[in-house]
């Protein structure tokens, strides 16, 4: 939630400030024998919708509770969950509407979009808790799978530089001269292996280092 609303409203955060913030207020409220807290993301987006932008807004927003709680709670209690429900989808619509983010996302970085589209689509249908968990395994999921089958184009010498259109990476085999001319160095092969080597994608490399470079293994000679 922290980083959702300084990547909206333009500032930075420190990594672990909201983890730190749940700490102190578990901490303190261990005391008092209180529930365990945590942030709402309904509550907080629409806290930012109303203009809050201090620690006040929470100070406030709980006397509003505490009050509603005490005195108020017998005049929600006939409210059908449907009309709950509206006031939650209303305070979130501005998340939903980042669905039309997808295009960018894909232009920008496809593997990403599909880790983004699959947690929420997970969230929205089957809930918050077990769509963070299907995120983070899937996200580990394709980490893995970008080191274990990087991308690892051929480099050569550039005699022309044009910004190509697209802003993918491509091989040197991928441009035309339209775009960019590039040509090999003389007996010299330049490979770009995009994931640091480990036991895991150490055949991949082998293997494809050989398929670029036009080496067959077997014709070696050991001396």
């Amino acid at each position: 939630q922290a980083k959702l609303l300084a990547q909206k409203n333009g500032y930075s955060i420190y990594p672990d400030q909201e983890l730190f913030a749940y700490g102190v207020m578990n901490l303190g409220g261990s005391f008092f024998g209180s529930f365990p807290t945590a942030g709402a993301l309904s509550r907080t987006v629409l806290q930012d919708a109303t203009g809050g932008h201090t620690q006040l807004v929470g100070l406030i927003s709980s006397i509003i509770v505490l009050f509603t709680i005490l005195f108020l709670g017998p005049l929600f209690g006939p409210l059908p969950n449907a009309a709950v429900g509206v006031i939650v989808v209303m305070a979130l619509k501005g998340l939903f509407f980042q669905v039309r983010d997808i295009r960018k996302y894909f232009h920008l970085h496809w593997p990403d979009m599909f880790v983004w589209l699959v947690v929420f689509c997970t969230t929205l249908i089957i809930g918050l808790d077990i769509g963070l968990g299907v995120g983070v395994l899937f996200n580990m999921g394709i980490v893995m799978l970008r080191t274990v089958l990087p991308f690892s184009p051929g480099l050569g010498e550039a005699s022309a530089w044009i910004y190509p259109r697209s802003a993918r990476n491509r091989e040197l085999h991928d441009y035309d001269d339209a775009e960019l001319r590039v040509h090999k160095l003389s007996g010299i092969y330049i490979f770009q292996f995009n994931a640091p080597l480990y036991y895991a994608n150490c055949g991949v490399f082998k293997s494809r280092l050989f398929i670029e470079c036009g080496v067959d293994p077997h014709t070696f000679d050991v001396a």
